[in-house]
C-alpha cells in the first residue's frame, strides 16, 4: 500500500501538490488570551477570558534534488510563492493542508528555508523549510438562517415635537431610539443600543431667522459605521450645540 503525501491546496483555484517527503512530525496548537485583573485584597489577579486564538499547524518539510543535480529551489519555490499576495483575491491564498486525519483550513504565515548541500557551481540541491500554518477562519462560514444581518436593529423609534407661537419664538425637543444590534452575521458579536434626545430653540422674523440646536443632550454613549459597507464601529459625537443665523433678501 502507497504512502500518502500530504498535499497542499490552493482553494480558490483548486491547484495542488504533494510534498516531496512527508514531515517526521507536526504541532498542532490552540491557545486563549485571558486578561488578569489585580484587586486589592486577593492574593492573585482575577482572570477573565478576552478570546481565543486560531489553531496553527508547525512542520518541517525535507527537499532533495541530489540525484537529479538540479536546483532545489525549483521545489521549495512552492510554498514560499504561498507567501505572496493573489492578483484576484488581494491576499495570500487561504489553503487546505490535507495528510491522513489531518484537515486544515488555513494560511501559510511563515517559511524559513535552510540549505544543506551544494553542487560545484552554488546551486543548492537539499533544503530544510520550516513551516507555519495559521488556521483560516471565514466570521461568516455556517447556517446564517435567522439571523439578523449585521448592523441592523430589531427596534427604532424617532419621535420629534415642534411647537411656534404667532410670536415668532419655535421650540422642539426629541428622542431617538436604536436597539441592539450585531456587528458580524454570525450573530455572535452584539452592540448595545441607546437613545438619545435633541432640543432646539428658535426666533423667526420676516427678513431673518435664528436657531440654536443641542443634540445628545444627556450626553448618551452612542456609535456609527464608518460608511455603509465599513466594519468600523466609531464612538458617537458628545454633547454638542450649534447655532445658525439666515437672512432673507428681498430679490
Amino acid at each position: 500500500m502507497a504512502i500518502a503525501k500530504a498535499r497542499i491546496t490552493v482553494e480558490h483555484n483548486g491547484k495542488a501538490f504533494d510534498v516531496m517527503f512527508n514531515p517526521e512530525e507536526y504541532s498542532l496548537n490552540k491557545d486563549n488570551n485571558f486578561a488578569s485583573q489585580a484587586i486589592p485584597g486577593l492574593s492573585s489577579p482575577i482572570l477573565q477570558f478576552v478570546h481565543g486564538n486560531v489553531r496553527t499547524l508547525e512542520m518541517e518539510l525535507f527537499f532533495d534534488t541530489t540525484d537529479q543535480r538540479s536546483d532545489v529551489r525549483d521545489q521549495t519555490q512552492k510554498i514560499t510563492d504561498l507567501l505572496k499576495i493573489d492578483s484576484d483575491l488581494h491576499a495570500p491564498p487561504v489553503l487546505q493542508v490535507a495528510w491522513g486525519s489531518l484537515q486544515l483550513r488555513c494560511v501559510l504565515v511563515r517559511a524559513n528555508q535552510k540549505f544543506l548541500k551544494f553542487l560545484e557551481d552554488g546551486r543548492p540541491t537539499r533544503a530544510r523549510v520550516t513551516v507555519s500554518f495559521n488556521e483560516f477562519i471565514d466570521p461568516d462560514d455556517g447556517d446564517l438562517s435567522g439571523n439578523l444581518p449585521r448592523f441592523t436593529q430589531k427596534q427604532a423609534l424617532n419621535v420629534w415635537l415642534h411647537k411656534t407661537w404667532t410670536s415668532g419664538f419655535s421650540a422642539g425637543v426629541g428622542m431617538r431610539y436604536l436597539g441592539p444590534m450585531f456587528t458580524n452575521n454570525t450573530n455572535t458579536i452584539l452592540l448595545g443600543g441607546w437613545t438619545t434626545f435633541t432640543g432646539s430653540v428658535g426666533y423667526r422674523r420676516k427678513s431673518w431667522e435664528w436657531n440654536l440646536n443641542a443634540e445628545n443632550l444627556l450626553n448618551r454613549e452612542r456609535y456609527f459605521l464608518g460608511s455603509d459597507y465599513s466594519n468600523q464601529v466609531y464612538p458617537g459625537a458628545p454633547i454638542n450645540v450649534f447655532a445658525s443665523l439666515r437672512f432673507r433678501l428681498n430679490p
